[in-house]
C-alpha cells in the first residue's frame, strides 16, 4: 500500500458507501415490506386502512421515518423470526443477482478500494442481514456493514437500531470512527457523512441534488454517474 493511501497517522484510510441507491438501485427494504403487505390480504386491508395516516407523513420530509414505520409494522405482523430470516436471504440472493438492481460501477469501485489496502464501511438504513445477504451473493466478504437491524422480542419485531442520517454518524462514533477519507450516497439524508469526508461523492445526482448539497455543505461535492 502505497502513502496516499494511508492517513496521516499511518492507517488504512476509511472509505463509506450507502447501500441503496450506490451499490443497489431503489429502495431494498421497502420492496421487502412491499412484497410482504401483498402477498396476504389481511396486510394489504391493513395497509388500506393506515394509509390516509401513514402517507402524509412519509411524504412530508420531517416525519418520513414515522410514516414508514407504520407500514412496516404491518408488513411485519405475523412474521416469525426464522421465516423472517429465510424470506430476507432469499430477497437478497434474488437482489444480487438482478443485474437490473445491481450497480455493477459501485461494486467494482468498492472492489477497488479493498485492493488498495482502504477500510471499507457498507453505511446504510436498511436491514443489515439483507445488506450483508447482497453483498457475500456478490462475492464480497470481510466488507463491515453498519445498517439498521430489527429484532424480535415477546411476538413482535422492533427496530433495535436505526441507521439513517445522523444515525449512521453516531453508529460509526460507537465503532471509534469519527473521520473518513470519501463517503459515496446518492441521498441529502446523508449530509453527515458527507460533511465528514474530505472526498464527499453524490452518486447519479441531479443538477438540483447537486445544488443543494453544495450550499448546505459550504463546498461542491464530487459528482459520479454509475449504472
Amino acid at each position: 500500500m502505497s502513502d496516499s493511501q494511508r492517513t496521516a497517522q499511518g492507517e488504512p484510510r476509511i472509505v463509506l458507501f450507502d447501500f441503496d441507491g450506490v451499490l443497489v438501485a431503489g429502495d431494498s427494504f421497502a420492496h421487502v415490506l412491499r412484497t410482504l403487505i401483498r402477498e396476504r390480504w389481511w396486510r394489504r386491508a391493513l395497509a388500506l386502512a393506515v394509509t390516509p395516516i401513514a402517507m402524509p407523513l412519509l411524504l412530508s420530509g420531517r416525519h418520513m421515518s414515522l410514516g414508514a414505520a407504520i407500514y412496516q409494522r404491518v408488513a411485519l405482523l405475523g412474521e416469525a423470526a426464522g421465516a423472517f430470516d429465510r424470506r430476507l436471504a432469499g430477497f437478497a440472493q434474488a437482489l444480487a443477482q438482478n443485474p437490473a438492481r445491481v450497480h455493477a460501477e459501485a461494486i467494482a469501485a468498492l472492489r477497488a478500494h479493498r485492493v488498495a489496502g482502504d477500510r471499507v464501511l457498507v453505511v446504510s438504513g436498511s436491514e443489515q442481514r439483507l445488506v450483508d445477504g447482497v453483498l457475500a451473493a456478490q462475492g464480497i466478504h470481510g466488507v463491515e456493514v453498519v445498517a439498521s437491524r430489527l429484532v424480535h422480542e415477546r411476538g413482535r419485531w422492533r427496530v433495535a437500531r436505526h441507521c439513517y442520517g445522523a444515525r449512521k454518524v453516531e453508529a460509526l462514533a460507537e465503532l471509534g470512527i469519527e473521520r473518513w477519507e470519501v463517503a459515496y450516497t446518492d441521498s441529502l439524508s446523508d449530509l453527515p457523512l458527507l460533511a465528514g469526508a474530505r472526498r464527499a461523492v453524490l452518486v447519479n445526482a441531479s443538477d438540483a441534488l447537486l445544488e443543494r448539497a453544495t450550499r448546505r455543505l459550504g463546498r461542491a461535492p464530487e459528482r459520479l454517474r454509475w449504472r
